[in-house]
């Protein structure tokens, strides 16, 4: 998980919460919401922090996809008990005990979909900090 990363990243720099928000320019609680997992640092702030805390930026981008993955596939109740690359899925959606293949499968492609759409503005929030 993204805050897990940056609450480890922090502690080993021996930075406080206080400091780092401080030199993010934002307040304390929102910068506890980025380590709980409440909220995702927008672009901007997360590769600032990155920065910060002497990490790859790559790195924790990656990270928030992944927490972004894992939250689409919640709200459409898909399960993913294993990593990735497992092939091995279980779907389960409120008020419906069976769900064919066919179904299973529209619910994965959706849920694909959203990521790709969230991992496509995320890119363009990216290009648009770069060129300024």
């Amino acid at each position: 998980m993204l805050g897990d990363v940056i609450k480890k990243a922090r502690v080993e720099k021996g930075i406080t919460q206080k400091q780092i928000s401080e030199s993010l320019e934002i307040n304390s609680r929102t910068y506890q919401s980025y380590e709980s997992g409440e909220i995702t640092p927008p672009p901007n702030k997360l590769i600032l922090l990155a920065l910060k805390l002497g990490v790859k930026p790559e790195f924790l981008i990656e990270c928030s996809f992944r927490d972004s993955f894992h939250k689409i596939l919640n709200d459409y109740s898909i399960i993913m008990p294993f990593e990735f690359d497992d092939i091995h899925i279980t779907f389960s959606k409120k008020g419906e005990t069976r769900i064919s293949q066919e179904r299973k499968l529209e619910l994965y492609e959706e849920a694909l979909l959203d990521y790709v759409d969230e991992a496509e503005t995320f890119i363009s929030k990216i290009k648009v900090i770069r060129e300024s």
